[in-house]
């Protein structure tokens, strides 16, 4: 009888050794072929090597099976290392050339901001900030007090070797707290080597500045 659950390999092995079982069973009615005595015993046998071989068989798919789906976890793993190596390299260069992004973008840099500063200024936020956007600010990858002329802004930079629209919307996010809790303008600031077609549509928008690692790379779609 088929269960729900059963796999094709399953099934197909249980419907063999069925069918061995009904050889061996029905053996002793049938009559040895002229000519070929202990034939119907043989075939019995046969029918039973096949089947131990089938399962055998079976047996080594599902090991096969196990090892391709270990395979497939530890090439996924391998992506994120990469992927976190990559993000790692990507916000060293960009917080070592702080100086460089703030001119390439048109300001005079200052100073870059520390993150016990932010982590002081988190505590100074509206009462109805949300404690998600709080943590975002207070792990902000780069923030740079710099000069637009006379003008006093903040530069919100969030880093990623491919920025995406989540990159966008933390560094968004930590330009408005900026704003809020300096009382100061605060550019929005995305930086990486690839960036995706979303990412290059809000940066012709001029929602928010777009600053190259390697090479600005627009990654196809």
């Amino acid at each position: 009888m088929t269960t729900p659950d059963e796999k094709p390999v399953d099934r197909l092995l249980r419907q063999n050794r069925l069918a061995a079982q009904d050889v061996e069973i029905d053996a002793p009615t049938q009559l040895e072929p002229e000519g070929l005595p202990g034939f119907v015993t043989t075939q019995v046998e046969i029918n039973k090597t096949v089947v131990e071989r089938l399962d055998a068989i079976g047996a080594d798919v599902e090991i096969l099976k196990d090892d391709v789906n270990v395979l497939k976890d530890d090439v996924s793993s391998l992506k994120n290392d990469m992927g976190q190596v990559k993000g790692g390299h990507a916000r060293t260069e960009v917080v070592a050339r702080a100086e460089i992004v703030a001119m390439e973008l048109g300001f005079e840099y200052l100073r870059q901001v520390t993150p016990p500063e932010l982590y002081r200024w988190s505590k100074v936020a509206s009462a109805d900030t949300e404690p998600n956007v709080l943590r975002s600010f207070q792990r902000a990858d780069l923030v740079i007090e710099a000069l637009d002329g006379a003008e006093l802004v903040y530069l919100a930079v969030e880093i990623s070797y491919t920025v995406d629209n989540s990159d966008v919307n933390r560094a968004l996010r930590n330009a408005a707290l900026l704003q809020q809790i300096t009382s100061h303008r605060a550019q929005a600031v995305v930086a990486g080597a690839i960036m995706r077609p979303s990412v290059q549509e809000r940066v012709n928008q001029g929602t928010v500045k777009w600053f190259p690692t390697k090479s600005g790379i627009l990654e196809p779609d």
